[in-house]
């Protein structure tokens, strides 16, 4: 039985981690959120969370929302400064969509941290005139090489004529990002994406998108996968998702508790010995 995927809410995550002269680091991190949108054509807006749980602030930041498979929405919306802790709700207008079904909006970001610009991508998933749930799936993951692999799945009975999308934040490069693929009934697709990371210094989280729309019977379809992608500058980019990412988080402070239980231990036994030997 196909999984229910969770549309109501698309998040990405971007975590930038910049080192000063004096070795300290300061870390911007964004997340965006979207309440669950059913929309038409005279309730048509979309509201946008933007929140930075870091401890450095984010400034100018140039929200630029796109739509997959139609439509438009009103404007770029432009925000001088996020401090850490701090929030900001946005109200997306979409327009000029012609077919009932679900889209995509992805809302590119870009954002300075000191003296550098960062960008990155929130997508997020609404319902136009009705909701529709998609006998196609969608998911992906980073291989060992450093390129995405999308995995597609058909539950429907009928080939399914799709078109492919990889989105990534600017000074990535996707190769073939763009491509028209044909999944036939029950089958299941792996198909390869070459990723060349940008050069830099800095250390980040980032998202990659991978998008798929088509349209079936005067209904249109779009769905999304999200990968981050762990970029260290130089090295090639290695996959991780959220819930990995707090595993071995927690697996780090467990090591280190237990090292310092060991620490305490050892200096409790000397100390014992050395009021024996007095």
């Amino acid at each position: 039985m196909k999984q229910l995927n969770i549309a109501y809410a698309g998040t990405a995550l971007i975590m930038i981690m910049l080192l000063s002269s004096n070795s300290s680091a300061t870390t911007v991190t964004l997340s965006g959120t979207c309440n669950f949108s059913m929309i038409n054509a005279t309730n048509n807006s979309i509201l946008f969370n933007l929140s930075n749980s870091g401890d450095a602030s984010a400034i100018g930041i140039i929200l630029n929302p796109q739509i997959v498979g139609g439509g438009n929405v009103n404007s770029t919306v432009y925000i001088n400064s996020l401090p850490p802790g701090s929030s900001a709700i946005n109200s997306m207008h979409i327009e000029n969509i012609s077919k009932k079904g679900s889209y995509v909006l992805n809302i590119f970001t870009q954002y300075n941290q000191g003296t550098s610009t960062f960008y990155t991508i929130f997508p997020c998933e609404f319902y136009y005139g009705s909701y529709v749930l998609s006998p196609l799936s969608v998911s992906s993951s980073i291989d060992k090489k450093g390129s995405l692999i999308l995995n597609l799945t058909n539950d429907n009975s009928n080939a399914i004529d799709a078109k492919v999308e990889v989105l990534s934040p600017q000074g990535f490069e996707i190769g073939n990002a763009t491509r028209s693929v044909n999944i036939s009934a029950g089958a299941n697709a792996n198909y390869a994406f070459g990723i060349s990371v940008p050069k830099g210094s800095y250390n980040a989280t980032l998202p990659i998108i991978s998008e798929v729309s088509y349209s079936n019977a005067n209904t249109h379809y779009a769905l999304f996968s999200t990968t981050d992608i762990v970029y260290d500058g130089n090295k090639k980019p290695s996959g991780i998702n959220v819930s990995l990412y707090n595993i071995l988080f927690g697996l780090i402070i467990i090591v280190i508790l237990l090292l310092i239980a060991i620490s305490k231990i050892k200096r409790k036994k000397e100390t014992k010995k050395l009021k024996v030997d007095n």
